[in-house]
């Protein structure tokens, strides 16, 4: 009786985990995570985002402040590292815009689960190390010869 209350429970535990992981990959679509941006004391971080936004797709700036719902930095500040900058946008399209520039080093934001997919995928990667590859986020992995 205890044994199939124990498996009943850690089913439906396991159900909530996938779903909450599904609505925060969800969520996440309007996100970008912006690496290797200096920081600096003070910062006015929605501004310079939108500065940085304004170069990358200057046909945008009558909204642009629109454009960026929310933006700031991940994590906390330790001396000789610079955090990453999550921004939200107010739609996936927009963001898709952002993320195709050469300018910057962009990146998906990922949740903490298909973050540790995409590291998996990178290990099995580097067993091709002589092989040329390109990478697409998130999961597609592209091996030319």
């Amino acid at each position: 009786m205890l044994q199939s209350e124990s498996l009943t429970q850690q089913k439906h535990i396991k159900e909530l985990e996938d779903r909450i992981e599904e609505q925060e990959r969800y969520h996440r679509q309007w996100s970008l995570c912006l690496y290797r941006l200096p920081e600096r004391e003070g910062e006015d971080l929605k501004k310079i985002v939108i500065d940085i936004c304004r170069a990358i797709a200057p046909e945008t700036e009558s909204v642009l402040l629109l454009f960026v719902d929310i933006c700031h930095r991940l994590g906390w500040r330790m001396e000789g590292t610079t955090r990453p900058v999550m921004i939200r946008f107010i739609s996936r399209a927009i963001k898709k815009t952002f993320l195709k520039t050469k300018k910057f080093y962009f990146k998906e934001d990922l949740s903490a689960k298909n973050k540790e997919i995409c590291k998996c995928l990178l290990l099995t990667v580097n067993l091709f190390s002589d092989e040329q590859m390109t990478y697409r986020w998130p999961f597609t992995i592209v091996i030319s010869r």
